[in-house]
């Protein structure tokens, strides 16, 4: 049943053989006795499946070839024969379970379809652009590579990071004079992200502006947007610099209002486990001593103090 129909119309039913997706068809011509092909064809079927053991994964010139020398030396002398040679095609498919065992493999296995198609779509179309409009295949193939990047608008780019938090009673306790605000309390604004933290934080041309920005925040939302993940081992020492400048001023400055945020950021910011990680092992004892002065100036308990090695 394996051999395809070129191969078996050829043969009219006589000898053939199918071993391993090679078939060997012995034709005989038109002026041939019937009786030839039966004792002639095992015998050369029977040496075809030794030969091929032998061969293993010889090319397909050279298993021609044999087959062709095997058929001369053993088929009967004066009389012609042909060899036909057809490659058996074997699709090995998955067996189709008719009973999923959830609705969300299948909605999964569709939606990875959908990618593909999109995926081979997008690559086809990319080619067949890249072909006329690039002057090098280098070019062709970053052209192809890059074909399911989506551009980034020019907007993007300098748009400014969504920091205001609309609760106004918050905010009224914070800036209230005459009583300093808890170093621990914070707005529930938005979660914020490293990248965009600490985009803000350098585009801050002083110490005074950097302070604004982390009053804003407060101190919780400080030390979550300067790890920016909770599985953080460390943080970015030279953010963390920016911002222990920018409250070392205030402290030395002597703003009257910001003294109670100032000393919540720091303690939580020396309480963190990362941050105080990243203090001992990345930064200079001449930075972790300006650390620590900052800390008795800002009014920094003694037992958080200790969490700086020297």
């Amino acid at each position: 049943d394996k051999v395809p129909e070129s191969v078996r119309a050829g043969c009219h039913g006589r000898m053939f053989e199918d071993t391993d997706n090679l078939a060997l068809a012995v034709i005989p011509p038109p002026s041939t006795s019937p009786t030839t092909i039966p004792v002639a064809g095992p015998i050369v079927l029977s040496k075809w499946r030794e030969l091929l053991e032998v061969l293993g994964e010889a090319s397909w010139s050279i298993k021609t070839r044999t087959a062709a020398l095997l058929c001369w030396s053993l088929l009967p002398t004066g009389q012609l024969f042909s060899c036909s040679f057809a490659v058996m095609p074997i699709v090995k498919e998955e067996k189709l379970n008719k009973n999923p065992e959830s609705f969300d493999a299948v909605k999964k296995e569709v939606e990875a379809s959908k990618y593909a198609d999109w995926k081979h779509a997008t690559v086809d179309a990319a080619k067949k652009r890249a072909i006329y409009s690039s002057g090098s295949y280098k070019e062709f193939q970053d052209i192809v590579a890059t074909c399911e990047l989506n551009p980034i608008a020019r907007n993007e780019f300098s748009r400014p990071a969504r920091q205001q938090t609309h609760n106004r009673a918050l905010n009224g306790k914070e800036n209230r004079r005459g009583k300093a605000a808890s170093p621990l309390v914070d707005a529930n604004g938005p979660r914020i992200r490293a990248r965009d933290f600490e985009r803000n934080l350098r585009r801050a041309r002083t110490d005074a502006e950097r302070m604004e920005l982390l009053c804003d925040l407060g101190p919780a939302r400080v030390v979550e947007a300067l790890k920016g993940s909770d599985k953080a081992e460390y943080v970015d020492a030279e953010v963390l610099l920016y911002i222990l400048e920018a409250l070392r001023s205030a402290v030395e400055a002597g703003h009257a209002g910001d003294e109670g945020v100032t000393r919540g950021i720091l303690e939580a910011l020396l309480r963190d486990p990362p941050v105080a990680r990243t203090i001992s092992r990345f930064l200079t004892p001449e930075e972790r001593g300006r650390i620590r002065e900052t800390g008795v100036l800002a009014g920094v308990d003694f037992a958080t103090l200790q969490l700086i090695s020297k």
